[in-house]
């Protein structure tokens, strides 16, 4: 400790390994009183921070059934759709990965409580379950189908008071269960309600009444148990108007779940109450020591800079077509590779293109492996590309090519994001699947509603063996 302390006096700077988070805790309180000024919102972190997700559909973050999302299901490595994962990686520069889905669509508090009295499998998504994979943070989201299925223009204050009241009595049960178990607890707020299905106006005003008020009592019984049932957290004011209604752009469309811009926009609360909580000033700049990468040419210095494209990196059209244009770049003191993209043509209301790492043989079955990498997205002049509505990073196995739709076809908005793409994203933990890995990928797709030119930029591609 002393020793890099030292260091930091005698360069100004932090030793390229970086530290733990252990370390990088027990440093805050040494640098008052060894008189160094310099940010530690600049250290590293050696491991990232493991999370999972607990509760309703909300937290069911992939079609996965396994609650260990490190385990493959049939021929998809990583993670699809709009839900959690892949935004909390990506909002919090690599720092957090999601290692459990123990999300259930559909279910209410009560049934969460009887889903912690099942017997182990791998289906069951309890809190113990959680725990065993290393999560040290989980979020939840539960009590909104407690309101759905108990509430509506006809109940009485009495029901009411009772479903909310006994919603929040599994709640505080299912936080201690939490806490008990190791992790710290993150409780959000439940979100918009404005549903298109047939649902009459005066069930959803009252489901919307019913929401707020048991927000408010969430949030007191969780504030007022000074930490001891986690934390709560305010995320229906970022994507609900006053009357409870999801604001544009932040619904998938059935006014019930939030879109990618949804989630998105909520994994920045919850992102930066981990970083409070973690009693971090600023989020790392890399994850995994390069040493450990397993990719070849990671830093695209083959062919080198000015050609087409890097070696051991693909391209390909994602539905309908488009041109390239590519390059090998020098920018901001790295290498990294620049794809123009000029799309062509339509299918189905969207297009796009995926970017592919080859990943080398040297991966093994029951491998665990993770990744990064950076990512910059803009319309070639360094403005949002406002017709790109979602991307995603992915480890996966190259059984069949189009292999899911990125997206929900039938209600995702395709709202475009409207902002410039400036991330650092990591995934995983992934376990490498029976099937051979000789021609698993790791891939960047860039999703497009509307004909119009995009750039895609990336570097620093990482793949490394966690155990």
């Amino acid at each position: 400790m002393r020793d890099f302390l030292d260091y930091i006096n005698r360069n100004n700077t932090v030793p390229q390994g970086g530290v733990s988070r252990d370390t990088f805790g027990r440093l805050k309180g040494l640098v008052s009183s060894a008189g160094i000024t310099l940010p530690l919102s600049n250290l590293r972190t050696a491991t990232p921070v493991k999370l999972a997700f607990y509760g309703d559909s909300i937290s069911n973050i992939s079609s996965y059934p396994n609650f260990d999302v490190s385990k493959v299901a049939s021929g998809t490595i990583g993670f699809t759709g709009e839900r959690g994962a892949p935004h909390v990686n990506a909002v919090s520069n690599g720092l957090i990965q999601v290692t459990a889905n123990c999300g259930v669509s559909g279910e209410t508090t009560t049934q969460m409580v009887t889903r912690e009295g099942a017997g182990s499998s791998a289906t069951r998504k309890n809190i113990a379950d959680a725990a065993s994979t290393g999560a040290v943070y989980i979020v939840n989201s539960f009590g909104v189908n407690d309101i759905i299925s108990g509430i509506n223009s006809a109940t009485s204050a009495a029901q009411i008071a009772t479903v909310i009241n006994t919603a929040l009595t599994n709640v505080q049960y299912l936080l201690k269960r939490q806490r008990l178990a190791g992790m710290w607890s993150i409780t959000l707020s439940l979100l918009g309600y404005s549903p298109t299905s047939t649902v009459s106006a005066g069930d959803i005003l009252a489901r919307q009444l019913a929401i707020k008020t048991y927000n408010t009592k969430l949030s007191g019984v969780i504030n007022g148990a000074n930490g001891n049932l986690g934390s709560y957290v305010d995320v229906n004011s970022k994507v609900a108007d006053s009357a409870g209604a999801w604001l544009s752009g932040m619904t998938q469309g059935d006014g019930v779940h939030p879109s990618y811009n949804g989630f998105r926009t909520i994994s920045y609360s919850l992102v930066s109450e981990i970083l409070r909580v973690e009693g971090l000033g600023g989020l790392p700049i890399q994850i995994f020591k390069p040493k450990d990468n397993v990719l070849a040419n990671a830093d695209f210095s083959v062919p080198g800079i000015g050609s087409t494209m890097a070696t051991g990196f693909t391209i390909y059209q994602f539905a309908a077509t488009s041109t390239f244009d590519r390059v090998v770049i020098d920018w901001r003191g790295k290498t990294w590779q620049e794809v123009v993209v000029t799309p062509v043509s339509m299918a189905g209301g969207y297009t796009g293109i995926v970017l592919d790492f080859a990943i080398p043989t040297t991966l093994a079955q029951n491998d665990v492996i993770s990744g990064e990498y950076d990512i910059y997205i803009d319309n070639g002049n360094y403005q949002p590309a406002t017709n790109v509505y979602q991307y995603q990073v992915r480890l996966r196995q190259n059984t069949v090519y189009m292999d899911a739709p990125a997206y929900n076809a039938v209600i995702d908005p395709k709202i475009g994001l409207n902002y410039v793409v400036d991330d650092h994203v990591s995934i995983g933990p992934i376990t490498v699947p029976a099937t051979p890995i000789t021609t698993s990928i790791f891939s960047l797709f860039v999703i497009v509603n509307a004909l119009g030119v995009f750039r895609v930029r990336v570097s620093s591609p990482v793949v490394v063996k966690v155990t």
